[in-house]
């Protein structure tokens, strides 16, 4: 996105219906603590972790459930000038940033984040952002900003091991009213992509398969489905 007209801006953004708390498997001590704080609306907090991590899951779930919330995924506005894109932001409860890490070497964003995280904190909203790079020294360009953003509380999440994608797969699948053996996840993860999104959206084909033709989650019916 390099067109900086802030009259193509139309926030906030729809969320992705398919992010719930409901469906957010936390696998780890790290992604259940998060749950549980965010649960009680603190002051402010810094998720940080790998791509296809669950950050954006959870912001968005967190988002749905709050009226008055605001998602935003600051990568897709990095571009866009600080000041069309957090316009009237303030004036959330709940303030959702994704993808912080993404603007916040660059100095008007991180001067306008500053501002922005003040008029929060001094109205005592909620400021939840997340973060695909760890908070270190030279990151972000003020330093006040930085100080605020590690001031609350700070969760570090790692990428999800093939154990706890099984674990995902399994449980999504159980909502789907599906059983999958351990057999066919094993089968699975070692033919797709290792991360969520690849994972259920092979899930979804798996389903309509299974009921367009009534048969049961096996390797051979995998195999079939996904093209395996």
């Amino acid at each position: 996105m390099t067109n900086n007209s802030s009259s193509q801006l139309l926030l906030p953004l729809p969320l992705d219906d398919q992010f719930s708390l409901d469906n957010f498997v936390a696998v780890d001590m790290s992604r259940r603590a998060a749950l549980a704080a965010l649960g009680s609306q603190p002051p402010v907090a810094l998720l940080v972790g790998a791509a296809q991590s669950g950050l954006s899951h959870l912001l968005q779930a967190f988002a749905a459930e709050h009226k008055g919330a605001i998602y935003l995924p600051l990568r897709q506005f990095a571009e866009f000038p600080p000041s069309a894109v957090l316009a009237g932001l303030a004036e959330s409860s709940w303030l959702m940033l994704d993808d912080i890490d993404a603007v916040w070497n660059r100095p008007d964003w991180s001067e306008a984040l500053f501002a922005l995280y003040n008029s929060c904190r001094d109205r005592g909203a909620s400021w939840l952002s997340a973060s695909h790079t760890p908070l270190a020294k030279q990151s972000p360009v003020l330093a006040d900003l930085r100080s605020r953003l590690g001031s609350g509380l700070l969760f570090h999440w790692s990428s999800y091991s093939d154990v706890q994608l099984g674990e995902l797969l399994i449980e999504r699948a159980g909502r789907r009213g599906l059983t999958l053996t351990q057999e066919l996840v094993t089968y699975l993860l070692s033919r797709l992509q290792r991360h969520p999104a690849a994972l259920m959206a092979a899930l979804e084909r798996l389903d309509e398969h299974s009921l367009q033709t009534g048969r049961a989650l096996t390797k051979p019916m995998a195999r079939q489905a996904l093209g395996l």
